[in-house]
């Protein structure tokens, strides 16, 4: 979730860092920030699944995956060339997202997908923990 806060600061970043050359990276990155953000969830649903025994779960959310990033990204780069691919990458990270969502949902009977729905307390425990790193990395 720490990655949706690069969102508006993402444009001026990667010139920034990488130059001039790269301002046409900046869509493309955004794009695939959504996926990865996507990826980070699902990769804690996933870890949960795996502390309970269930392996066969995340098989079957990362193969809906990469039939998804082979269709979706094999159309999208016909189509859009690497923004389609970025296109591909987020949406099939979305869906792995979806498939561990509705898996979670049926394996944990008290589970429900208003859980996974950040709330007030999580932007306040987000934003103290962003304020102490911004003072651990002041100090050095």
């Amino acid at each position: 979730m720490i990655a949706l806060l690069f969102i508006p600061l993402l444009p001026f970043l990667i010139p920034l860092v990488y130059g001039n050359k790269f301002n046409n990276a900046a869509p493309v990155a955004l794009i695939l920030l959504f996926g990865i953000v996507c990826a980070g969830l699902s990769n804690i649903i996933e870890q949960s699944l795996l502390g309970h025994g269930k392996p066969l779960f995340g098989i079957a959310a990362k193969t809906a995956g990469i039939i998804t990033i082979l269709l979706a990204g094999g159309i999208g780069a016909h189509f859009w060339g690497l923004t389609g691919i970025a296109i591909g990458f987020t949406l099939s990270q979305f869906i792995v997202l979806i498939v561990f969502l509705f898996i979670c949902v049926n394996f944990f009977h008290n589970a429900r997908l208003t859980a996974f729905i950040p709330q007030h307390d999580d932007a306040l425990f987000l934003f103290h923990k962003m304020i102490n790193l911004i003072k651990k990395l002041s100090k050095k």
